[in-house]
């Protein structure tokens, strides 16, 4: 049965290996590895399997992050890999590799905002959403639009976990609620 887990502990992780490339001088090399690492798992669903497999050792993923990567990066990330393999989550590195971007992007003021829209925003549009956003939350802002038809108009926002939703279909279904309760 899978271990529960949550976004603070993929935090933890990725903030065990932050803490010590940068004690090192290593953290570009590290997120860039790490990015690289999780994008092959993504891209390879025999190896993200064979990583999350029960039947295989931890003694046989160690074996086989000494080929795959001694050498070939960091001594500290091969031993981080290592130290997750033992902890039973080498199968979850990807979710760890997006703690760690995001963690990087926290440190260096930057968030990402999921914008859900109706229709498709110009990119004239899109750059005074991500300028607006940027000046309110005082941070380097990037956008990801997102179409969803069945919001009608408006937007929503997802910033980190909190959902900001300013959708038409949202107000609708608000004003049926209060009709509903004043009947």
């Amino acid at each position: 049965m899978p271990k529960a887990t949550s976004n603070v502990t993929f935090e933890h992780y990725a903030r065990a290996l932050l803490d010590q490339a940068e004690a090192r001088g290593l953290t570009q090399q590290i997120v860039q590895d790490v990015v690289n690492i999780s994008e092959v798992i993504r891209q390879n669903p025999a190896f993200a399997r064979f990583l999350s497999d029960p039947s295989i050792s931890n003694r046989e993923r160690d074996q086989l992050i000494d080929r795959v990567f001694a050498g070939k990066t960091s001594d500290l990330l091969v031993a981080y890999l290592k130290l997750v393999n033992a902890k039973g989550r080498l199968g979850e590195f990807t979710q760890i590799a997006r703690a760690v971007q995001d963690l990087v992007d926290r440190r260096a003021g930057n968030l990402t905002v999921d914008v859900t829209v109706a229709q498709q925003l110009s990119d004239d549009a899109v750059e005074q959403v991500r300028r607006q956003l940027s000046e309110k939350l005082q941070k380097n802002v990037s956008v990801k639009q997102r179409i969803d038809e069945s919001i009608i108009g408006g937007v929503i926002l997802k910033i980190g976990d909190s959902l900001i939703d300013g959708s038409v279909k949202a107000q609708l279904e608000a004003m049926k609620r209060r009709l509903m309760a004043a009947v």
